[in-house]
């Protein structure tokens, strides 16, 4: 059985089930992209403070449904045949995966490496490297999404492909992001968050606590678009009756509107939750964003703070968020990190 780390961390594996259900594991099978929560301030209580696995959003807007919508997750070493690009003619989708966890993804006799090295020791322990693929078919053509979950491959993340001619060729990728999922009551993956007009991506971001940093992607032949500059936070670890834990305060803290315009100063005592903020790297851990981060809070019962702006500074083993030259741990109370 394929491992994927993220549903290892903690109980809160749930929290990838960010917004809607997405493509059952099974049938994949769906026809658009369900409407989503409405942002208001009362909704943000419950995301940010009760349900970190309902994703506030923006009010639904209608999408034109696509009927000819069709998703289907590629089982390794079985061969799919399809008509690519509607041709007439039937190609050969393969996922092919060794016994050492080597993945290579093939249509007809073009094929690319996914997955080379079976392993990565993740500091505490060895987990196995692992690649999803899934074929979707739409109005406008046909895809591949791979998944990758892997800590020594620079390919890990999620990689758009285009078919067409009977190959494939790589339209867009999302480095150190994974798909976002559902699990059922067994803690088994029931459905992963690919729509007939986006995706939903996730990564593990560990500043001001262990976080999962989420937002969506429109995809097609112009490859992989965010439909948000930033991320939804939903912070890995939930307290009593299911609340999410917020961040005490030690001291007292001025938060922001995005024009850097002083909207509300919160003394020592009181609690924040995590709300939105960019994603400090690119390509897995490279390419750090050291100054001009934001990240936005909200209070217990909803209402938006504003954004702090952080920096990131080099201590020899890892990067610690700094504001206004003030380490983490002596702003906030409770911060809490994974083990992995």
């Amino acid at each position: 059985m394929k491992k994927r780390i993220v549903s290892l961390l903690f109980p809160l594996a749930m929290i990838l089930c960010v917004a809607c259900s997405g493509s059952d594991v099974n049938e994949l099978v769906i026809e658009s992209s369900p409407a989503e929560e409405s942002d208001e301030n009362a909704d943000t209580a419950n995301t940010a403070s009760s349900d970190a696995a309902t994703d506030a959003s923006t009010a639904a807007t209608e999408v034109e449904e696509d009927k000819e919508f069709y998703c289907e997750h590629l089982e390794d070493n079985k061969k799919k045949e399809v008509d690519l690009g509607n041709d007439g003619q039937m190609d050969t989708i393969l996922l092919e995966c060794t016994d050492d966890h080597h993945y290579s993804l093939k249509v007809n006799d073009k094929s690319i490496d996914l997955i080379t090295d079976n392993t990565f020791f993740s500091g505490f322990e060895f987990w196995e490297n692992y690649a999803d693929v899934f074929f979707v078919h739409r109005s406008d053509g046909d895809y591949l999404i791979s998944d990758i979950d892997s800590g020594t491959m620079p390919t890990a993340g999620v990689t758009l492909f285009e078919c067409k001619d009977g190959s494939f060729t790589e339209a867009g990728s999302a480095k150190g992001e994974n798909l976002r999922v559902t699990y059922d009551d067994n803690g088994e993956i029931s459905s992963y968050e690919i729509f007939a007009d986006k995706i939903g991506l996730a990564a593990s971001v560990d500043y001001f606590g262990s976080s999962f940093f989420c937002r969506d992607y429109s995809y097609g032949s112009n490859g992989l678009v965010e439909t948000e500059e930033l991320y939804k936070i939903h912070y890995r670890f939930i307290g009593q009756n299911d609340k999410a834990e917020g961040l005490t305060l030690k001291k007292s803290l001025t938060f922001y509107d995005e024009s850097g315009k002083e909207l509300k100063t919160l003394e020592a005592g009181q609690t924040v939750y995590h709300y939105e903020g960019n994603k400090p790297f690119k390509d897995n851990d490279k390419d750090v964003q050291k100054t001009g981060n934001k990240m936005s809070f909200v209070s217990e019962d909803g209402e938006f703070l504003g954004y702090i702006t952080y920096e990131l500074r080099d201590n020899g083993s890892y990067y610690e968020p700094y504001v206004d030259g003030v380490k983490e741990d002596e702003i906030f109370d409770n911060i809490q990190y994974a083990d992995i």
